[in-house]
């Protein structure tokens, strides 16, 4: 079963294959996307793990994300040490891989593409 994970600055979305998304709202925005793509990789594991579903092809259109927790590559912002150690550590707890995909295939990148798009934003006077 495929685990599709996605952020913004203001949003985090994950979604289980044949089901539907879960989003949240970043209150206040996180101050940079690749936080946020950790993030919302690590919060779909943590609740993959609570729900016991083991054995995941979790994606992600971050390739940051995926280079720097199974590809070694280096980790030059000491501030996502922390959260590298967290995504490796949930995946071999729940026995999962962890790859990339283009925006076009993450479904929850496309959830939350789409609720941007319906979101409708009006000026305050």
């Amino acid at each position: 079963m495929k685990l599709y994970c996605d952020s913004s600055l203001t949003e985090g979305c994950f979604q289980f294959e044949g089901e539907l998304p879960v989003r949240w709202t970043y209150n206040p925005p996180i101050a940079t996307h690749n936080i946020g793509e950790y993030l919302a990789v690590e919060s779909a594991l943590e609740v993959a793990r609570l729900l016991a579903r083991w054995k995941l092809d979790v994606v992600t259109d971050s390739q940051l994300v995926v280079g720097q927790t199974t590809l070694g590559w280096k980790i030059k912002a000491p501030h996502l040490r922390s959260h590298v150690e967290r995504v490796k550590n949930l995946l071999v707890i729940i026995e999962s891989t962890l790859r990339w995909v283009p925006r076009e295939e993450n479904l929850a990148g496309i959830e939350l593409e789409h609720r941007a798009e319906r979101t409708v934003w009006r000026k305050v006077e």
